[in-house]
């Protein structure tokens, strides 16, 4: 599978967004995306969709993704929960 070194980072950094934190909205967000054969990530869409607001703080999340070229784009999905603890 597909390496992204920082994404666990990039994960643990996400700033829950504060309108979504105001009203209590919760969720989980998939994003599909590809590592094109340089590594880059590219063609991002929102798999499975929660709220806009989420939708938006992980698509921009995926986004500072620096993943391993594998030589090949590979199509990647990364789920991201939402929680308010």
């Amino acid at each position: 599978g597909v390496v992204c070194p920082n994404s666990d980072e990039v994960r643990s950094s996400i700033v829950y967004p504060a309108e979504a934190q105001d009203n209590n909205i919760t969720g989980e967000v998939t994003v599909e995306f590809t590592v094109d054969p340089d590594g880059r990530v590219t063609n991002l869409r929102v798999a499975q969709p929660a709220d806009p607001v989420l939708n938006r703080a992980a698509l921009n999340a995926v986004k500072r993704f620096n993943c391993i070229a594998q030589g090949q784009s590979v199509r990647v999905r990364v789920p991201f929960s939402f929680n308010l603890n």
